[in-house]
């Protein structure tokens, strides 16, 4: 850490919480992508419970076609198996794969091949109740339980549970359906066969055990309708009916209650009707309005984490260009103060952050250098001021000096020259200096010395002028005795040469002859 600058450090300090952030964001948007993903995925499982729940309509109200409306019906009953089929080739191709799913749709396929036949005897007017109830009503159960099965293979909470309300509500209805016919036979004072009661009873099963679930899973707008019917005069007619059905006890053709249960029955088949509708709008818009929520939460949070990513690199360049500026300031101002430039103020010191406790420092430096210049220059002063002083004190001292010494070697020469001239009374009396104050006392001495030696030198000169005197006449007297002694000996060698040549003579012949 200690080797990075501080730039790359600022950098790392924002770097790792922006990472952090980007990863966050990411994380939330892809999220929010993958559940947008999964939804507009699950847009086919929901077509294919909505076209489930248009097979479990359309096929009833086929069975209950007039002449006036019976083409209308049967068109809207083969649009609603072509969409059907369209709906679960799409989920197949998007790698659907669902056992009940495949089950139910085989069944519908199944009772398709008898709707033909059916078609026919209804147009002959030989058609029977149970040939509707055996062949349009198990599939129209089975477009049922495609909604039930697609509602459970969605992940969305909400939307499943609302595709488990609209299911609920095709069951009531589709018992309703069940009903009617039974009803206007029963009505009719024709009782009902042991199959035609079974069925009977298994609409009231559905009845009984899908209108809780419809309470409980449906939005108010569809269950306040709903409920208000079956509280009113109509639904309580109905209720008492559908209990003296459930009795299938004998009963006299009654036209009047044949007409009432026709007309209630139709009441509630139309407001069952309206209710689907209602429902599979729901559905369909709330799908929609769930996929658009996803679809803008997505790009909301793209957006957002983008635009904040932006801010906060902005952000982040300027706060590292202007801490940078800042501290490359101060830094260069650090330089030129420590040049010598003591002039230039040190910016940011009014700043109340770590910058303004850094500029603050370098200020202190600046006022240290300011104040060292200026005891500098005040300590230059006064080694000047102490130099002219000592070169004055020196001049002083030595012009004292030199007086005194030309006052003491005036005073000395003075005296030589009487010592020269023969005065030997010329000591100094006047005091020299201390340090030539010895030099008097010297020469003084020296003086009177001198004059003792010379006196005493006199003394000794006529000692000696008398002793000399003597000495000469001492010196004439022997020189004559020399000079007779001289002349002696010179008789004397004269005669022995004259000897010694005789000898010589005599001494020579002899030898020879010998």
């Amino acid at each position: 850490m200690a080797a990075l600058s501080l730039r790359k450090l600022l950098y790392l300090i924002a770097t790792a919480p922006l990472l952090a952030f980007l990863w966050l964001s990411v994380s939330s948007v892809w999220s929010s992508y993958q559940q947008y993903a999964q939804l507009e995925g699950q847009m086919v499982v929901q077509s294919l419970a909505m076209t489930g729940g248009r097979i479990a309509q359309v096929l009833p109200a086929e069975a209950f076609a007039s002449l006036d409306n019976r083409a209308e019906r049967r068109k809207a009953v083969d649009a609603a198996l072509v969409e059907l089929k369209s709906a679960h080739a799409a989920w197949k191709a998007q790698g659907g794969v669902d056992e009940t799913i495949d089950r139910a749709f085989a069944l519908i396929l199944e009772k398709e091949q008898g709707l033909a036949s059916y078609r026919k005897n209804v147009d002959a007017g030989t058609a029977t109740t149970d040939e509707a109830l055996f062949i349009l009503q198990p599939a129209s159960a089975a477009g049922l339980e495609l909604v039930r099965r697609s509602g459970g293979t969605i992940n969305d909470l909400g939307l499943s549970r609302l595709i488990e309300g609209y299911y609920a509500l095709m069951q009531v209805n589709d018992a309703g359906l069940i009903e009617i016919r039974l009803g206007e036979q029963y009505f009719e004072g024709k009782p009902l066969a042991q199959k035609q009661f079974s069925f009977l009873l298994h609409a009231k099963g559905l009845r009984d055990r899908f209108t809780p679930l419809l309470r409980e899973f449906l939005p108010g707008d569809v269950v306040g309708p709903f409920d208000a019917f079956q509280n009113g005069a109509d639904g309580q007619f109905l209720q008492s009916s559908r209990e003296k059905l459930w009795g299938n006890a004998p009963v006299a053709a009654d036209a009047i209650v044949g007409e009432q249960w026709s007309k209630t029955t139709g009441a509630q088949a139309g407001l069952m009707a309206k209710l689907i509708a209602q429902t599979d709008g729901f559905l369909t818009n709330g799908a929609q309005a769930k996929l658009d929520s996803l679809y803008a939460q997505f790009l909301r949070g793209a957006l957002v984490a983008g635009g904040i990513t932006l801010v906060v690199l902005s952000l982040f360049a300027f706060v590292v260009r202007t801490v940078s500026r800042m501290i490359l300031s101060i830094e260069s101002r650090m330089k030129t103060l420590a040049e010598g430039n003591r002039d230039t103020p040190i910016p940011f010191t009014e700043r109340s952050d770590e910058i303004g406790g850094m500029a603050r420092s370098v200020a202190v430096f600046r006022e240290a250098a300011i104040r060292n210049a200026e005891l500098e220059a005040e300590a230059e002063e006064n080694r000047k001021r102490a130099e002219l002083e000592r070169v004055e004190v020196q001049r002083l001292a030595e012009a004292e000096a030199e007086e005194r010494l030309n006052k003491a070697t005036g005073s000395l020469a003075a005296a030589l020259r009487r010592l020269a001239s023969g005065d030997l009374v010329c000591e100094i009396h006047e005091q020299f200096a201390p340090q030539f104050e010895a030099l008097r006392h010297d020469f003084n001495t020296s003086v009177e010395q001198l004059r003792s030696v010379l006196v005493s030198v006199g003394v000794s000169a006529g000692a000696v002028r008398g002793g000399s005197g003597e000495i000469s006449h001492a010196s004439d007297d022997l020189a004559k005795r020399t000079e007779q002694q001289a002349a002696s000996l010179e008789e004397t060698a004269a005669a022995l040469e004259e000897i010694t040549s005789k000898r010589h003579v005599n001494v020579a012949p002899h030898g020879r002859g010998a």
